[in-house]
């Protein structure tokens, strides 16, 4: 274990190496699980109401509480998990910017999550859940400054 530590990552090719399949293997998750709750909840708007207050026409049933409750439970946790990672990064890497990451990376989760459980009453609050998506592009963009810093800028 002795060789991964190194006070630049930079001038260590293997931790660079691991840190990079880290990141693209991450890169992949984000994206699956951005399709998986699209698949979830659906491509648009109505979709979305749809499957969170159920659809009688089409035998839907509503998402209970409790369930979206758990949902949510279950990927704030990872997504918060995989935050961190990032940032732990960014911050050895010394990298411009985190203070930005930080504000916007957990308002817009904590947004997204707060915004979906409201909309199973409010339907207004439907059209803010994109907060979701903004933390996926934030986290890909500290990513991407990573990959830069780590691979493509001089030491």
């Amino acid at each position: 274990m002795k060789f991964f530590i190194s006070n630049d990552i930079r001038k260590n090719d293997t931790l660079k190496t691991v840190i990079t399949l880290f990141l693209f293997c991450l890169v992949f998750y984000i994206g699956l699980d951005f399709y998986l709750k699209l698949e979830y909840f659906g491509f648009s708007i109505d979709e979305l109401i749809n499957t969170i207050r159920g659809d009688e026409e089409y035998f839907l049933d509503p998402v209970s509480f409790k369930d979206l409750v758990e949902m949510i439970h279950i990927h704030s946790f990872f997504a918060l998990i995989y935050f961190a990672m990032i940032l732990g990064i960014m911050f050895r890497l010394k990298t411009r910017l985190i203070l930005f990451f930080i504000v916007v990376s957990v308002l817009s989760l904590l947004c997204s999550y707060i915004l979906l459980l409201l909309s199973t009453h409010y339907d207004v609050f439907v059209y803010l859940v994109g907060s979701y998506v903004l933390f996926n592009i934030v986290i890909i963009f500290g990513i991407f400054m990573i990959m830069v810093k780590l691979w493509f800028l001089r030491v």
